[in-house]
């Protein structure tokens, strides 16, 4: 395994009033994404380290931002009980839905265009953006949609609700798997193969289950329990995650380990970074080719790292 020294020299991207609650890497690598909770989407120039547009309208927590396939809106969801859909190159708001419960989660269907909404009260539902409805509604849980995913090819649809994953068949909405993990889910991902999906959890784990032959995968664990966010490699053969311990309460030092999916049992790479956030990381995205962290901070400061 390859390890190395703490990593200091993270770069300051200051703006948001607020936790940072969404990043999101462009895909041309010379911007991103981040949504607050002072209810603003703002996008950056890296290079910069300059705030290029700014998405206002909700009224409160931004929950996540989305990129929609095309790049031409992003998808926001909020706690107001909204979810919005802008256009990317001006920053106007070109559709807003109020519900009766917060919205906690969205996600393209990138087969259409749908979206998949995931909200408060637990209802899970498909929406179609030209005719504004609702095509099929997965479900009314007990608790809320703390995530939701559509696999790539759109034949699947999951939601995580609690420390349960549900895998639904996209247009019929019969359930293929129900995942029970050990602790709470903090987020899903589905692989190309349209058999496989992600699941991280409140466990220190991201577990790879596939959920046609009803087996886990592969397990992978960060250094703390806590995992602030993963990514999966565009070439899907690697898989980054990072996790943070706060200590003292005057520096937060991240974790970050990289996997094989082909050696799961042990990193081939583990870094540390240090010196950037003073309290604890509220959400972090990695770059597709998993060499920059973008990490977020209840600080309200953002931190790209090179690793």
């Amino acid at each position: 395994m390859e390890q190395a020294a703490i990593k200091r020299e993270g770069k300051l991207f200051k703006g948001h009033d607020a936790a940072i609650s969404s990043l999101l890497f462009h895909p041309d690598g010379k911007h991103f994404l981040s949504g607050s909770y002072d209810d603003t989407v703002k996008l950056w120039d890296i290079a910069n380290a300059a705030i290029v547009r700014e998405f206002k309208g909700h009224t409160s927590w931004i929950r996540q931002v989305c990129l929609s396939p095309d790049g031409t809106q992003i998808l926001t969801c909020s706690i107001d009980m909204t979810f919005r859909v802008w256009d990317f190159h001006s920053g106007k708001e070109e559709y807003k839905h109020t519900g009766q419960s917060s919205v906690q989660s969205v996600a393209y269907d990138p087969a259409t265009g749908n979206i998949l909404v995931g909200y408060e009260n637990g209802r899970v539902s498909l929406w179609n953006l030209e005719s504004r409805k609702e095509i099929i509604v997965y479900g009314e849980h007990m608790t809320g949609a703390i995530y939701v995913a559509v696999s790539p090819s759109g034949q699947y649809t999951a939601a995580a609700i609690h420390n349960v994953v549900h895998v639904w068949e996209k247009s019929s909405g019969e359930q293929v798997m129900r995942i029970e993990n050990r602790a709470r889910i903090r987020a899903l991902h589905f692989l190309k193969n349209d058999s496989q999906i992600l699941v991280s959890g409140e466990d220190g784990t991201v577990k790879l289950w596939n959920f046609i032959d009803k087996r886990e995968d592969a397990r992978f664990a960060a250094k703390n329990k806590w995992i602030n966010g993963f990514t999966l490699a565009q070439d899907e053969q690697t898989l980054a995650l990072v996790s943070d311990e706060w200590k003292d309460q005057k520096e937060t030092l991240m974790t970050v380990r990289i996997y094989s999916f082909g050696n799961p049992d042990k990193p081939i790479k583990e870094c540390y970074l240090a010196g950037g956030h003073k309290t604890s990381i509220s959400t972090a995205t990695f770059s597709s080719d998993l060499t920059s962290l973008l990490t977020g901070g209840n600080d309200h400061n953002i931190y790209l790292w090179q690793l």
